[in-house]
This record gives C-alpha cells, sequence and structure tokens, in this order.
C-alpha cells in the first residue's frame, strides 16, 4: 500500500507548522541590501536594473532579532508549548520544525516558501536534500501540488527547478529573476572538497558561461533562504555545514522527524510520534494475540510477549532491487525507516498482547 498525503489546506497540524516560521517575522521591518562581495560586479554582469535589489531576499538589522523576533519566537514556543529561548546567538539563525513521517513534512515547508513570499517578500529559496532520488522526488511534488498550490495563492507567479551543476542557465534565472524562484539542490553537488579544501564542485569554479564568474557568487547575491530536508543526513559532516554556510542564508529552516542534538539551533514546532499517534495522523499495526497475522503487505511470522517484539516479513529496496526479508520490530518501529520502501511511509508499529 502507498499512501499518499492528503492535499488539505485546513489540516490544524499543518498550519500550525506553517505559521510557527512565519509568525516569527510578525511586525518586522524589513531592509534590502545586496552581498557587498557580489553585488556591483553580478548586476553589471547581466544589467539587473542598474544593482536594483528587486531579485533579493530582505534583509533584517541585528537589533531586530533579539527584539521583536525574539518576543514573536517565544509567543509561537508558549502556543506550541515548548521551552522559551533567552537569546538569539547566531547571526544566521537555524530554526527546526520536527514532524513524523507520513505527517506532510514536504507538503508544510512547500506552503510555508508561499506563504513568507506572500507576507514578506522572501522570492529566492534553495531546498537542500541528502541526495538525487529525494530531489527528483521534491521537484514531482511541486508539479503534482501546482494546480493545489494555485486555489491557495492564486496569482502567485513562482518557478521551481533543480540545480544541474552542468547548466548554469539555472543560477542565471535564479539570480536574475524578480519572481518566487525555488531551487532544489542535493548535497553532493555542494560539500565535495579535496584534502587542501578546496572544492570539487562546479558551482565553485568560475565558468565561461558566466563570464568567468562562479554559480556560487550569483546564487549568494540574491540572500537565499535556506530549507533543509532531513538535517541529520544532509548537513552530517564537517565539509557539508561549511558549503551550507558559504550559500549565504539570512536564516535556515530544518525539517525532520528526528533530529540530533541541538547546539543553538531553535526548535520551533514539534509532532513527534506520539502526537502523530494521538492525532490519528498515521497508520498503525495492532496484533492482538500470539498467533500468526497477516494484516495488508504486513506479514507477521513471529511473535514474543517477553520481550514485546515481533518477526514481520516486509519489502525492502537494496542497489535499486526490490528484495524482501524478515524484520524485528517493536511498539512505535517505522517501517519506512527500517525498510526504505515507499509502501510503508505512515506505518507505525503498535504491538499489545493479551
Amino acid at each position: 500500500m502507498k499512501v499518499r498525503q492528503q492535499l488539505n489546506p485546513n489540516l490544524e497540524y499543518q498550519n500550525k507548522a506553517i505559521n510557527s516560521i512565519v509568525d516569527i517575522f510578525k511586525d518586522v521591518n524589513f531592509d534590502y541590501k545586496l552581498d557587498a562581495n557580489y553585488s556591483i560586479i553580478v548586476h553589471n554582469l547581466f544589467s539587473l536594473n542598474n544593482g536594483s535589489i528587486n531579485n533579493c531576499n530582505p534583509t533584517i538589522n541585528d537589533e531586530q532579532w533579539n527584539g521583536i523576533i525574539l518576543k514573536n519566537i517565544n509567543d509561537i514556543k508558549q502556543s506550541n508549548h515548548l521551552e522559551e529561548l533567552q537569546y538569539i546567538y547566531d547571526k544566521r539563525p537555524i530554526f527546526d520544525i520536527e514532524m513524523e513521517t507520513g505527517t506532510g513534512k514536504t507538503y508544510v515547508y512547500l506552503r510555508t516558501i508561499l506563504e513568507l513570499y506572500k507576507k514578506y517578500n522572501y522570492k529566492k529559496f534553495i531546498i537542500l536534500v541528502p541526495n538525487k532520488a529525494v530531489k527528483e522526488t521534491i521537484l514531482n511534488n511541486l508539479r503534482s501540488y501546482e494546480e493545489h498550490f494555485n486555489s491557495i495563492y492564486g496569482g502567485v507567479n513562482y518557478n521551481f527547478q533543480y540545480y544541474d551543476s552542468k547548466s548554469m542557465d539555472v543560477v542565471k534565472v535564479f539570480n536574475e529573476s524578480t519572481n518566487l524562484e525555488i531551487l532544489i539542490m542535493n548535497i553532493q553537488q555542494i560539500n565535495k572538497f579535496d584534502e587542501k579544501n578546496k572544492s570539487k564542485n562546479n558551482i565553485y569554479k568560475y565558468r565561461d558561461e558566466l563570464q568567468s564568474f562562479r554559480a556560487i557568487d550569483l546564487i549568494r547575491n540574491t540572500n537565499p533562504v535556506l530549507i533543509i530536508d532531513e538535517p541529520q543526513t544532509t548537513a552530517s559532516g564537517e565539509k557539508s555545514i561549511q558549503a551550507i554556510n558559504d550559500l549565504n542564508s539570512p536564516f535556515m529552516i530544518r525539517y525532520s522527524a528526528t533530529f540530533r542534538k541541538r547546539s543553538n539551533e531553535i526548535l520551533m514546532y514539534k509532532l513527534d510520534a506520539v502526537d502523530a499517534y494521538n492525532l490519528n495522523l498515521v497508520k498503525h499495526i495492532e496484533v492482538l494475540g500470539l498467533e500468526d497475522n497477516n494484516i495488508e503487505d504486513i506479514n507477521i511470522t513471529k511473535l514474543d510477549s517477553k520481550t514485546g517484539s515481533a518477526l514481520v516479513g516486509l519489502e525492502y529496496w537494496k542497489n535499486n532491487e526490490k528484495k524482501f526479508k524478515n524484520f524485528k520490530i517493536v511498539r512505535d518501529s517505522d517501517l519506512y525507516k527500517l525498510t526504505k520502501n515507499e509502501k510503508y511511509i505512515g506505518w507505525i508499529v503498535a504491538v499489545s498482547y493479551t
């Protein structure tokens, strides 16, 4: 069974996750400024309205981060029953949205992008994902959601495409456009460095088609907001973090079901497995009694009442090939995380014995 997320714009828990980011910037006075290192040369290169600010994201002066924004953050945290924040230490803060698998995480951050554009004119976004396969999935989601988003944000002109390191046309459009631009990248396209810390990625190379400029210069110049999908994988290494910071994002938003230990990252919303269970947002498998059961695609072969575990036969993917084997599961096991098989997205195990 393949679970499809229902495209309902009025789901309370999704709207709460969206507003937990959007409301951070309520009543903020925005400014516009270009990256001092690149603004003159890049705008002269492409004749972008003689250095117009219409193609870049707004900026926020430092005083507001620990003023109105800190107040907004704590109002949101109080509403979401999260610990209050005392101070914003990072000049480029990172906000976390924790959502259980199968509750519409991707839909939420795509809607958040559109809301930030509609309300505050943030128009340049980079979605950074752990691998090429996920990048293609996000692009397909944007295509399939297009009619749905148009019904909510009618008249909003937005463009989405994924970064191709062999073609710089996408980068030119991302830099020059005055409309909403969404660029999808996988981390491997920016995090490859040699032993001398010199990048091997094309994004850092001077290109003839860019008249000897680098793609990173044009991207940085727009002050892009960075959306990080599954940061425990996407931003897990030192070189990945270095590359992410070089994108010049004014703030980042991370989305995941499972975060590693936070340092200065700011948790804004949390919908964990227990919350998802209580809201009936994920599928559950109830195994009653010490007997073999077959529940749709789940073949239960063995139950152990002493350990509260079971052996179930599941399909899984390895080297792009579908295989089948027994997995040991316990209460709250996530079948998708075990198998990486999309047919099990949203399946959380609840085992009870009588």
